[in-house]
Formats: structure tokens, C-alpha cells, sequence
């Protein structure tokens, strides 16, 4: 019995689909790959329908930062794509697999409802959490939805980027837990709601 060691479950399935596995009782190469199982399908978050137009459309229908849906990407099926509704706009960012593993923000993921549930309980992009899951079942599509916003495709190498703004007046904050600044101020947005921004 031969004793291959590689760094990774995939490499050793990899290297025994060109070369014979060999064992005391037989010899032979790995061909016919079993089912990956897809626990995403059943999810209230999960459309096996939905494009980017009817994420949107979905989208749409729900105004609550949070909203969210996972869907294949059209070009390819075996690309997730997360559309989620912040601060007003849509946002679309493609899940990219290395191998059979995701990685996000450089954690690693074995599958998508891994990602979806971590992303629940920890912000996902600019302090918002995947808050409302939603489908097509759970929400109709209304023709007399007013609001219509067109999302646009971001990289998940963007959730880790830092908005700065300027104040262009001083400000003194009125409550223990405002920021308080000079005109001029560079100012890390955590977080914009409406009026209210939250900075640091």
C-alpha cells in the first residue's frame, strides 16, 4: 500500500484522478466524483432563480439595510453571488471559490451557508450584517414598486476598505457618545444612516 502525502484533501483526490491508487486488494483510478452535497438550497436566503435584474427587483421591494439573497452568478453556476441592499443602493459581490473553499476577507469558508451565517452575526459591508434574508417566495413582486435602485457588482477585496470624509465645519457632539471635530477633520466612516453617520 502506497503512502501519498499532500497538503490538502483536494490535492490527494487530484493526484489519484491521474495516477493508480493501489492497495492490497486493488488497483485503480479515481474517475467518477461522488454529489457534493448543496445545503444552501433549502434556505430562505437562497434563489435558484434569481439574476442580477430580479435580485434587484426583490430588492426592491424590501427599503431595510440588511436585506439580502444568494444566488448563482448567470455566467457561471458554480459562482454565489450575495446581493444585499446598504445604505440605499444594491450591492452584488461574486463569491469566489479557491479549490472547494471559499475565502472572504481572508477567512475561510467550507460552503456558502458558512458564509451566511457568519455574516449574520458580523458586519458583511460598512458595519451591516446579512440581516433580512429574503426570496421569491417570501416576497411578491409588486408592479407598483415606486423606488427602483440598479445595483452594481463590488469585489469582496472592497468590505475591507475604509470611507474617509472631511468635515468641511467644526462640530461639537451633544450627547457622551458623539465625535466632536475641527472643520478639516479626516473622519473613518463606520457607518451612514440618513442624516446620521457614524465615524471614528
Amino acid at each position: 500500500m502506497e503512502n501519498k502525502i499532500c497538503d490538502t484533501l483536494y490535492e490527494l483526490i487530484s493526484y489519484y484522478t491521474r495516477h493508480y491508487l493501489t492497495t492490497p486488494t486493488f488497483k485503480m483510478i479515481l474517475t467518477t466524483p461522488c454529489p457534493q452535497p448543496q445545503p444552501h438550497l433549502d434556505q430562505p436566503w437562497f434563489s435558484q432563480t434569481a439574476d442580477k435584474e430580479k435580485a434587484e427587483a426583490l430588492l426592491n421591494q424590501v427599503p431595510e439595510d440588511g436585506a439580502f439573497l444568494v444566488r448563482y452568478s448567470k455566467s457561471d453556476k458554480n459562482v454565489f453571488v450575495i446581493s444585499i441592499r446598504v445604505d440605499g443602493e444594491i450591492l452584488h459581490y461574486r463569491l469566489k471559490r479557491d479549490g472547494r473553499i471559499f475565502v472572504v476577507n481572508q477567512t475561510v469558508f467550507e460552503n456558502v451557508n458558512q458564509i451566511v451565517e457568519y455574516y449574520r452575526t458580523h458586519e458583511f459591508v460598512r458595519g451591516i450584517p446579512l440581516r433580512f434574508p429574503i426570496n421569491e417566495t417570501d416576497i411578491k413582486l409588486s408592479p407598483n414598486c415606486t423606488e427602483i435602485t440598479q445595483g452594481s457588482y463590488q469585489e469582496l477585496s472592497q468590505l475591507q476598505e475604509k470611507i474617509l470624509a472631511r468635515a468641511l465645519r467644526p462640530y461639537r457632539g451633544v450627547t457622551e457618545g458623539d465625535l466632536s471635530f475641527p472643520a478639516n477633520a479626516i473622519i473613518t466612516v463606520l457607518r451612514k444612516e440618513e442624516a446620521f453617520w457614524t465615524g471614528d
